[in-house]
């Protein structure tokens, strides 16, 4: 992999429902090769990203259950993934809170430029959604268990039929200029 002056890694952005564990683990190593790989290679600008997510369902039940109020559960839960940060001597130079004031200007920022430009539309989506997956399923991935309870089949956690509106991204307009982006060989896009 050869590096331009810049470089930019990234990890996914971690819930914090629950304390990191060895998959946490594994891929902030693994940015963090990539990012001293960076460096040793010449980028003289090289960011790598980690962070939390503080936001969902999930997050708000778990919070809940703890006897906490969500924006404390999170802070306490992201001290945690910061602990494992810096006793595994992982390289990052930014990590990211999506209840920080700095990431909620940005997306603020981002929000209206995409309705400026009608980039963005609301919508309404249904399905069978299951809180602890934080994922929809298709009617054929629900099953119906023992107990009369509609679970997902991939992960036995109960679904239920949930209609939500909410704002979608129009994809479709760029899809085009995307995959010629992404496939063209200049070196831009590392996929691993």
């Amino acid at each position: 992999m050869a590096f331009n002056t810049r470089s930019f890694i990234t990890t996914p952005i971690f819930y914090v429902n629950a304390k990191p564990h060895i998959g946490h683990l594994y891929t902030v190593v693994l940015g963090d090769a990539a990012h001293r790989w960076a460096i040793i290679s010449g980028a003289e600008n090289s960011i790598y990203s980690c962070g939390t997510d503080e936001h969902g369902a999930k997050v708000y039940k778990v919070a809940r259950e703890a006897g906490m109020m969500p924006d404390m559960y999170c802070r306490r839960a992201t001290a945690h993934f910061q602990h494992m940060l810096s006793a595994a001597r992982i390289s990052n130079n930014k990590f990211i809170c999506t209840t920080s004031p700095t990431h909620q200007q940005t997306v603020h920022q981002l929000w209206h430029q995409l309705q400026k430009r009608r980039l963005i539309y609301r919508g309404t989506y249904q399905g069978w959604y299951s809180v602890n997956d934080e994922a929809f399923y298709n009617t054929e991935d629900v099953t119906t268990n023992s107990d009369g309870v509609k679970v997902s089949m991939e992960t036995s956690n109960p679904v239920e039929w949930t209609v939500e509106e909410n704002y979608k991204f129009r994809l479709s307009v760029m899809t085009d200029r995307l995959l010629e982006w992404a496939l063209k060989p200049n070196g831009d896009v590392y996929v691993n």
